[in-house]
């Protein structure tokens, strides 16, 4: 993951967990970069389309994630 070209940072932390950042700064957190960033997190996010209830008042890429994970 870290290999992306899709986030501005990215660390592997020493439980296994990885810290991402997706921008600069988070006002350029937008279309493209919103987009660039749910497709490389894609394998890791669970399948389905997401409910509006879930996302209020989040930035939201209205697809599918099984539609980006490999098999």
């Amino acid at each position: 993951m870290c290999r992306s070209e899709s986030f501005q940072s990215c660390r592997g932390l020493p439980d296994g967990a990885v810290l991402v950042r997706a921008t600069e700064h988070l006002d350029q957190y937008r279309g493209d970069a919103v987009r660039r960033n749910f497709e490389a997190l894609a394998p890791a996010l669970p399948v389905g389309m997401p409910r509006a209830g879930e996302v209020a008042g989040r930035r939201l890429v209205e697809a599918d994630a099984a539609d980006f994970q490999e098999g």
